[in-house]
């Protein structure tokens, strides 16, 4: 090959080289880079000014009823890949378990549910031929209350604005494994797509609902705090 470019002018060879430079920088944006739990990640955009916050709590309580209920949510996490609005909500929702001792067992089942209602297309589409998508099971209606409706208990805004950067790396790393195709470390099954959060708040002692549970040996330890179940959520 070199000695074909050798030949050619001096125009066409720096031409040459300016396409593939900026191919390999292609590539290089494209292909994902995997993060292990020791890889420390950079945390995602906060929203923490009390202006701000209360422009989320007002949203939220003026829609209470409606598919409009968590717009400013979406607004503000426009910029966040799909990768970041999951490690984001799971975040928020193993800190929404109260069980800051047991959260490096708790994570991985709640990123495992969210990850399965996404690849069981389970997102409240009217249409099954309309694929679901990260953001679209962040955000349907009422299903992840504990991190996004406003409530004494709520960790809304730890969803906004991340602080723990050793729990966000774990908790990214197992959210990009699974997105790409991994199997949890929770040990669930695709069928665990609902879970209960025992010491979120005691407005909420019990399930709401009839369904089987999943429990494996990852699980257990934290059943305490969290339990999983099978649904069509």
């Amino acid at each position: 090959m070199m000695h074909l470019i050798q030949r050619l002018p001096l125009a066409v060879v720096m031409m040459i080289s300016t396409i593939q430079a900026r191919a390999e920088v292609a590539s290089s944006i494209d292909a994902p880079v995997q993060v292990s739990r020791s890889n420390k990640v950079d945390l995602p955009h906060c929203v923490d000014t009390e202006l701000e916050v209360a422009g989320v709590k007002d949203s939220v309580n003026a829609n209470r009823k409606n598919e409009f209920k968590y717009d400013k949510y979406r607004q503000i996490t426009a910029g966040d890949s799909e990768l970041q609005l999951l490690t984001r909500l799971a975040y928020a929702e193993t800190m929404a378990a109260n069980c800051p001792e047991k959260r490096d067992k708790i994570y991985p089942g709640i990123v495992a549910v969210i990850v399965h209602r996404l690849r069981n297309n389970s997102c409240g589409k009217k249409s099954s031929q309309i694929k679901c998508t990260v953001r679209d099971v962040v955000f349907q209606l009422n299903q992840f209350a504990s991190s996004l409706n406003i409530y004494d208990e709520s960790q809304y805004k730890e969803f906004l604005c991340p602080r723990d950067s050793r729990l966000w790396t774990q908790i990214y790393a197992e959210s990009q494994a699974m997105l790409n195709g991994s199997q949890s470390a929770s040990g669930l099954s695709q069928k665990a797509t609902m879970y209960f959060l025992y010491k979120h708040s005691p407005k909420y002692e019990k399930e709401p609902w009839v369904a089987k549970e999943e429990m494996t040996s990852a699980t257990q330890p934290s059943q305490s705090c969290i339990r999983f179940f099978q649904g069509n959520k």
